[in-house]
């Protein structure tokens, strides 16, 4: 193995590390602040609010939530695996598309001396 591409092996291992640290710290504040009864009562009032206001005649109409709790909440405690998943499929693909990005343009060969490179006209 090469040491670019040992490189870049531990520079993707990096980023995959980094993304589901994020994305279980996020998961861990996320549920630490929205299931309190405090954030329970201030979710059920945004939802009779928004029912009520579904049911007048205005410019704006919004349907009225159908959850019992946040859909964040929702997301990140029943369908942890899909959202860290997705995450990492995510990083993944940014991450190898810089990959070659980068070295594609570092590996692009110089112009000759004297040669322009062509203009648009």
């Amino acid at each position: 193995m090469t040491r670019t591409t040992l490189l870049l092996v531990l520079g993707y291992a990096a980023v995959l590390a980094a993304a589901a640290t994020a994305v279980v710290e996020t998961r861990r504040r996320t549920i630490a602040t929205l299931d309190t009864p405090e954030a329970r009562a201030e979710w059920n009032s945004w939802r009779a609010e928004t029912k009520k206001l579904s049911q007048e005649q205005g410019p704006a109409m919004r349907r009225p939530a159908k959850a019992v709790e946040p859909p964040m909440l929702i997301l990140l405690r029943d369908h942890f695996p899909m959202a860290l998943g997705s995450t990492l499929v995510a990083a993944t693909l940014f991450y190898w598309l810089m990959v070659v990005l980068i070295r594609g343009s570092l590996q692009t060969p110089p112009l000759p001396d004297g040669v322009e490179p062509e203009t648009l006209p």
